[in-house]
């Protein structure tokens, strides 16, 4: 009786071959998902995630520090409680820090709706001495056509997996993912911008203590 010879066919190596293309795809799609970024250009520094498509960082930084005039704006939400005091407290960092740098600065308080809807603002429109209810579309054209740095305080989300500060041309966003950390990340910015930003906020925080 003739022995059969055993052809191989009770291995599928076609299949097997799919099998391995496969999951060399799936890795490369994995792996470039895990080191996606938004930015070109990015530095993280103690958990806080500083973007930029424009150029490094630092240059960045420097550049945008340099501007004449700011505005700071900053999102209060309606029925926000005591959640507003702590974005309160990030927007008079940059206030106190920018003004001690001698730089023009004019201040937008957006008060949005629970949906983040923007309502309406108030702003100094550059002077201390004013106080100026703008409708959506002036609070709008106000912060867009501003002629210099523009810093935006964005409410805290929860669901960011880190800290963020994102830079674009002349605006700078502060992006938290919860309300603890907005002073930490607008002072950790501001010391990068200007170095005696701690000696200018010692000194009014010392003021401030001698007047109470």
């Amino acid at each position: 009786m003739p022995v059969k010879k055993d052809s191989g066919d009770s291995i599928n190596w076609r299949q097997i071959s799919v099998l391995v293309l496969a999951l060399i795809v799936l890795s490369v799609v994995a792996l470039a998902v895990l080191t996606y970024s938004p930015y070109r250009f990015t530095e993280n520094q103690s958990g806080v995630l500083f973007g930029s498509n424009d150029s490094p960082v630092k240059d960045h930084l420097k550049a945008f520090s340099e501007n004449a005039r700011f505005l700071v704006a900053v999102d209060f939400r309606e029925g926000g409680g005591v959640a507003n005091p702590y974005l309160a407290n990030a927007a008079s960092l940059f206030l106190v820090v920018l003004i001690g740098n001698e730089k023009s600065v004019t201040s937008v308080y957006r008060l949005t709706d629970e949906s983040g809807n923007l309502l309406y603002c108030r702003s100094n429109l550059g002077d201390v001495l004013k106080d100026e209810r703008l409708e959506i579309s002036a609070c709008q054209s106000l912060v867009s056509d501003f002629a210099g740095g523009v810093v935006e305080i964005s409410w805290p989300d929860s669901k960011r997996s880190q800290n963020e500060v994102v830079l674009a041309g002349e605006s700078m966003r502060i992006a938290t993912k919860d309300f603890e950390s907005l002073s930490s990340v607008s002072f950790r910015v501001l010391t990068r911008m200007y170095p005696n930003a701690p000696q200018i906020l010692n000194a009014v925080n010392d003021l401030a203590g001698r007047v109470q």
